[in-house]
């Protein structure tokens, strides 16, 4: 089996013991030939390209016994062999299988070469763009999960009430502290997300009901979707903004068209939730909202930012 730091081969040639040991350091490969334990040969190879790992390779040196001949080629991607020849005729090889570098194998590696090869080169305004941005929504994504995780233990000890009226109050908080620390801790959604968290906090405390509860996403959904349609008609300039900012992993983003795809996306979760909301029971649902739920939004949230990308 091939080691993706070293490989020994042995073999016997007029009783004397010699071994091919081959090793990857860093971005070489270095072979070293020993023949009755001592030394005979070494050298080392720099590949101009990561697939050539994976294309036969031979090199000779002059013995006791002759002039050999040692050629190293891969018969699987995990798997190398090896053949010697003895002047010209071959000795002994190490598998009966010949030589192949799978299609995959190469193709694989050529994309690895391409993606150093685009790592080396010096960043464009708009990546190092990107990357400040990606520091700048660290604190968001921290905070975000934070949320979900305290909502299910204030929702599972004392109730959903709680958990709505403690969530709402916890956001308006936390656009306060977001104004006096230099992090963004709401991902821009600051002025948004006081207008929902306290529509939440009213919805909560007039519908002291757990199905009133479970139907508030529901209710809020249809909300964030007004929004949504509203930002687009006026060309995405808040929401769509944010979104563009927020999935800047996907590429550009057009605004309007991120604006247009938040609102078809929050009827479509309004569409489940509602469902589920009558169909799971508080228990079922606590652990749905504070886990699972995440599960079905994201990949419809991604598809939807990718619709929205610059054509």
């Amino acid at each position: 089996m091939f080691s993706l730091n070293s490989e020994r081969f042995t073999f016997d040639l007029d009783g004397v013991c010699y071994v091919l040991e081959i090793r990857i350091e860093e971005d070489d490969c270095v072979y070293r030939v020993e023949r009755a334990g001592a030394s005979v040969h070494e050298e080392r190879r720099t590949p101009p390209r990561l697939a050539d790992f994976y294309t036969p390779y031979g090199f000779e040196t002059q013995t006791p016994e002759g002039n050999l001949r040692f050629v190293i080629g891969p018969v699987s991607f995990i798997s190398l062999a090896l053949e010697v020849y003895r002047e010209t005729r071959l000795y002994w090889r190490s598998s009966n299988r010949p030589f192949k570098t799978p299609k995959r194998t190469r193709a694989f590696m050529d994309w690895l070469q391409r993606q150093g090869e685009k790592s080396d080169l010096p960043k464009t305004p708009e990546q190092r763009r990107q990357e400040e941005d990606a520091k700048q929504l660290r604190p968001a994504i921290i905070v975000d999960i934070a949320f979900g995780a305290v909502f299910f233990f204030v929702a599972r000890e004392y109730g959903l009430v709680t958990a709505a009226l403690g969530g709402a109050f916890a956001t308006l908080l936390l656009v306060v502290i977001d104004r006096l620390v230099k992090p963004d801790l709401t991902g821009g959604f600051a002025v948004f997300g006081a207008v929902m968290a306290l529509i939440s906090a009213g919805l909560a405390v007039s519908f002291q009901d757990d199905l009133a509860i479970k139907l508030r996403g529901s209710i809020m959904g249809l909300i964030v979707a007004s929004f949504a349609f509203l930002d687009w008609l006026n060309g995405g300039r808040y929401l769509g903004r944010r979104f563009a900012r927020y999935f800047y992993i996907l590429g550009a983003i057009n605004p309007k068209r991120a604006s247009l795809a938040t609102c078809i996306v929050f009827l479509l979760l309004v569409g489940i939730d509602t469902q589920l909301a009558f169909s799971l029971t508080t228990d079922q649902w606590i652990w749905y909202n504070a886990f699972l739920d995440s599960l079905i939004t994201i990949p419809i949230v991604f598809a939807a930012m990718w619709f929205a990308k610059e054509r």
